[in-house]
């Protein structure tokens, strides 16, 4: 695990877009995750997941996020 890349994200919490943010997060090296993603078109937050164009295509991100969760957290993790 690269040290350096997880020391910016040691005891913070990060509020930005995810799927641009999990690059930076070496496997399993995070102890917990929580995401609340919107629900689709149900919100305008400008750009990002719920927005769309198809509820496929939301789907979609929501399970990229959700593998990347899963990549990133620890065995004994959350």
């Amino acid at each position: 695990m690269e040290k350096t890349k997880c020391v910016k994200f040691l005891n913070r919490i990060i509020c930005d877009n995810n799927l641009e943010l999990f690059g930076d997060i070496p496997d399993k090296s995070i102890n917990f995750v929580i995401t609340s993603p919107p629900y689709y078109k149900q919100r305008d937050y400008g750009e990002g997941i719920g927005n769309e164009r198809t509820v496929e295509d939301y789907i979609e991100n929501l399970c990229k996020v959700f593998h990347e969760c899963v990549r990133v957290v620890k065995d004994n993790g959350e």
